[in-house]
C-alpha cells in the first residue's frame, strides 16, 4: 500500500488501511472527512505517533509485504461485521471494524481528530451505510501503571479479583508494573 511505503514501515496495520479509507472516494472518506479527518491530517498523526523509519525503504511488492497482526484481526472483523449484517463485504466494514477496536492505536488518532466512534457512525448512518445494532465498545481508562512487589502484586490482585475490578500487569524485573481499571465516572 502507497501509505505504507510514503511511511517507511514494512508491515500493513490497520492505520495504512484507514489512510487509504481516506484516498478511495466512497461512504468511509465521506464520514471521515464530515468528522474533520482528512488525509493530511491523519497522515501527520500517524507520523507523529508511529514508529520513524530513518529512511524509507524500497516500495516492496504487494505479494511480498504482509499485514501486522493487528490488520489481520481488523480485516477479519470487518468481514464479520458484512457476513453479521447480511451484506456484501465494502469498504465501510474495514472503517467499521477498526472503531470496533476501542484499545487500537488507528482509533485513538481518530478521536484526536474529531472522529470519534460515535460521530463517525453517525455520518455513516446518515450516508445510508447499513449499521451494526451493537455500539462500539467504550475504551477503557486505566490509572497510572504502579511498581509493587511479586508479593505485593499476589496481595493486591488477590483484593482487586474479589472486589471484580479489572486490572493489567506487566514484568518489570524483580518488580511487577500493576494497572488498574479506572472507576467509571472519575476523573483521568
Amino acid at each position: 500500500m502507497a501509505a505504507a511505503d510514503e511511511l517507511g514501515d514494512e508491515q500493513l496495520g490497520p492505520e495504512h488501511f484507514l489512510i487509504a479509507l481516506l484516498r478511495i472516494e466512497g461512504h468511509a472518506r465521506s464520514a471521515l472527512n464530515a468528522c474533520g479527518v482528512t488525509d493530511a491530517s491523519l497522515l501527520a498523526e500517524v507520523r507523529r505517533g508511529g514508529p520513524k523509519a530513518s529512511k524509507p525503504p524500497p516500495p516492496m511488492p504487494m505479494r511480498w509485504r504482509f499485514q501486522n497482526r493487528g490488520a489481520s484481526q481488523m480485516m477479519a472483523r470487518a468481514e464479520g461485521l458484512a457476513v453479521g449484517l447480511g451484506v456484501d463485504f465494502r469498504l465501510e466494514h474495514v472503517l467499521l471494524a477498526i472503531l470496533w477496536d476501542s484499545q487500537s492505536w488507528p482509533t485513538q488518532i481518530l478521536d484526536r481528530l474529531g472522529g470519534t466512534p460515535a460521530r463517525v457512525l453517525e455520518e455513516l448512518g446518515r450516508l445510508g451505510v447499513a449499521l451494526p445494532k451493537a455500539r462500539p465498545p467504550k475504551r477503557r481508562s486505566w490509572e497510572a501503571p504502579v511498581r509493587v512487589s511479586r508479593d505485593e502484586f499476589e496481595r493486591r490482585t488477590a483484593e482487586l479479583r474479589a472486589a471484580g475490578i479489572l486490572y493489567g500487569f506487566n514484568y518489570a524485573g524483580d518488580e511487577m508494573l500493576l494497572l488498574v481499571e479506572r472507576p467509571a465516572g472519575s476523573e483521568e
